[in-house]
């Protein structure tokens, strides 16, 4: 409880999304004194010397790939609906298959659940990677699929979701739940697209769509790739952060 009472004697509080500032809004903290600012990401200096992830991988690179990376502890971010979509997708796009990065308890439900849904063979669990495994894992995706709820009982929901931003930031174009703070990093029909996350047909239907329209894929990729460098780029982030930091110590010192 002091956490929130030191928010709400803030000067100022900065939200990474309209559903933080919501959940701010209903922990007494005052409209006037929380400020949204997303998160940035970074360029992409160096990505010419990424490793090669079809090294350790080689049957994935002649195919169609779909790509979560996310903490395997938490049911709200969606990897149970994206394996249950797959039945689905495999049936219109044959050559398809699913990488998930990362790792966590719910690591043995997950690759169960792709076992008992006949998908055991279209999805690899690479396990934690470093982040230049895991840009290496953006660079050679088609599409990034991270479906993520806001449901208390399953741990949360997505305060932003970084991970959008940096598959955009490779050109790729993603699919995010319509919950949490994924409609502020996922602009729909512009830099991806948002889905019901509690529907494996829609998220079946948003994979195929993108799949198999190659153009659209594209262009969505390309737009959030410019948005990433143009508006969220972390220098722009740091320079709304620190007008915010001189608004405040004007207030204080009086000479606002």
């Amino acid at each position: 409880m002091e956490g929130i009472g030191a928010l709400r004697r803030a000067g100022r509080v900065i939200a990474v999304s309209r559903y933080t500032r919501g959940l701010l809004l209903a922990r007494g903290v005052s409209e006037d004194r929380i400020v949204v600012i997303g998160h940035g990401v970074n360029g992409l200096g160096g990505s010419e010397s990424l490793p090669d992830p079809f090294v350790r991988y080689p049957s994935l690179r002649s195919k169609r790939l779909l790509l979560t990376v996310s903490r395997l502890s938490e049911l709200y971010k969606g990897h149970d609906v994206v394996l249950r979509s797959l039945p689905l997708v495999a049936a219109r796009v044959p050559d398809v298959a699913y990488v998930v990065v990362g790792d966590g308890g719910l690591r043995s439900y997950y690759e169960n659940l792709a076992a008992s849904l006949g998908q055991k063979g279209r999805v690899v669990f690479t396990g934690q990677a470093d982040q230049r495994t895991v840009e290496a894992w953006y660079r050679a995706c088609d599409l990034l699929v991270m479906v993520s709820r806001d449901r208390a009982v399953d741990g949360g929901g997505e305060g932003f979701g970084l991970v959008y931003l940096e598959a955009n930031r490779f050109g790729k174009a993603v699919i995010a739940g319509k919950a949490g703070g994924a409609s502020d990093a996922v602009l729909d029909g512009q830099t991806g697209v948002l889905v019901n996350p509690e529907d494996e047909i829609a998220v079946a239907d948003a994979v195929c769509t993108l799949l198999t329209d190659p153009e659209l894929c594209r262009r969505l990729g390309e737009q959030g790739g410019e948005r990433a460098l143009n508006e969220r780029s972390w220098d722009r982030v740091a320079g709304r952060v620190e007008e915010v930091i001189l608004d405040v110590a004007r207030v204080a010192t009086g000479t606002r």
